[in-house]
């Protein structure tokens, strides 16, 4: 009969949804987060995709092939989206 009477406390409800809440932010924070885009020497994909437009001002293809190559092939879905928006852009 206690515990029923616990569950019907205004402050034990309140405590146990912050105690939920937190717990539910330590989670998240914890959680590591995978970057948007791959990223080489602090440069993401998009910005090295940029150095083969020349539109864009001075490139550095050299530079950027090997960026590209160095991210590997999991960023090649990402290589393929950009290529695709700048296509129909």
């Amino acid at each position: 009969m206690e515990r029923a009477q616990h569950m019907k406390n205004p402050e034990f409800l309140i405590g146990l949804t912050l105690a939920g809440l937190a717990a539910a932010l330590v989670i998240v924070a914890l959680v590591p987060r995978a970057p948007r885009e791959p990223v080489y020497h602090g440069r993401s994909l998009g910005a090295w995709l940029v150095e083969f437009d020349p539109g864009e001002g001075p490139t550095n293809y050299t530079a950027a092939q090997e960026a590209i190559r160095a991210m590997g092939r999991n960023s090649l879905h990402r290589n393929i989206a950009s290529l695709r928006y700048f296509r129909r852009a």
